[in-house]
């Protein structure tokens, strides 16, 4: 079968070749999203700043899926799925919240600069790690999601001391091998930890719109970064990371499953 594909590669079907593209096209878009974020950010809108990165997220999240579906590698191997998406992830996933962190205040002041920089450092380790990803496919330390750190900061109204702290420990936690769930790649109740995170996007997805009409009615001040929702939200979207948080410790102490 493989020789069969590649045969067709050889050949260069601009079918296979199409949608190869495509896919590529539909990773690249994240970058777009990326930009736009950090001009939402620049200009305050911090709500509109999470609606970009939460495109962006949606896209990390399905173009690797696409990409296989496709066999870009093999149709398209010019180009580098991977090393497009490592870009635009250091981009929507450190670059972006750390901007948000040093131009507000998330942190105490005078900190704001030491915590965007630390969140920056630690994280390029993350993305030159080759051992990254364990053989049961969870990911070895923190994957550094700061847009959602970044995110229960706010949704939980956390002091600054405490933001600040939580941004330390989650940077140590990057060299640390204690392992995190990916959700689209583990293979053990694969269908229930997407359920799980398709409810936690729209648990978000409502967040940003609760915060949005609070806004708009004057409950909350624009200016100031907070996400105003429903204890119902509040309480889904934290068990839900709890959920992926008691997940990776479980495997964490269990050990490698290479049945998985």
């Amino acid at each position: 079968m493989r020789n069969f594909l590649q045969k067709r590669a050889e050949y260069k079907f601009p079918i296979e070749q199409f949608r190869a593209l495509c896919v590529h096209i539909f990773t690249a878009i994240g970058a777009v999203f990326a930009m736009l974020a950090l001009v939402a950010a620049g200009e305050g809108n911090f709500l509109l700043m999470y609606a970009w990165l939460g495109c962006a997220l949606f896209i990390d999240g399905m173009d690797g899926f696409f990409a296989r579906k496709a066999n870009v590698k093999l149709f398209l191997p010019r180009f580098s799925g991977e090393v497009l998406d490592v870009v635009i992830d250091y981009i929507t996933y450190v670059f972006v919240p750390a901007y948000f962190v040093y131009i507000s205040n998330v942190v105490p002041d005078g900190w704001s600069l030491f915590a965007a920089s630390v969140i920056c450092f630690t994280s390029l380790y993350c993305f030159a790690d080759a051992k990254s990803k364990t053989e049961d496919h969870y990911f070895s330390g923190f994957p550094v999601l700061w847009n959602v750190v970044i995110f229960y900061i706010l949704l939980l109204s956390m002091n600054q001391t405490i933001a600040l702290g939580i941004i330390v420990i989650f940077s140590c936690l990057v060299f640390v091998p204690i392992k995190f769930i990916h959700p689209g790649r583990v293979i053990k109740n694969r269908p229930f930890n997407l359920l799980v995170t398709a409810i936690w996007f729209v648990l978000f997805a409502t967040a940003l719109y609760d915060t949005t009409k609070a806004y708009n009615i004057g409950i909350i001040d624009p200016t100031v970064p907070v996400i105003y929702t429903s204890d119902f939200v509040t309480i889904g979207l934290c068990l839900t990371i709890v959920y992926a948080l008691v997940i990776g410790i479980i495997r964490t102490i269990k050990g490698i499953d290479v049945a998985e």
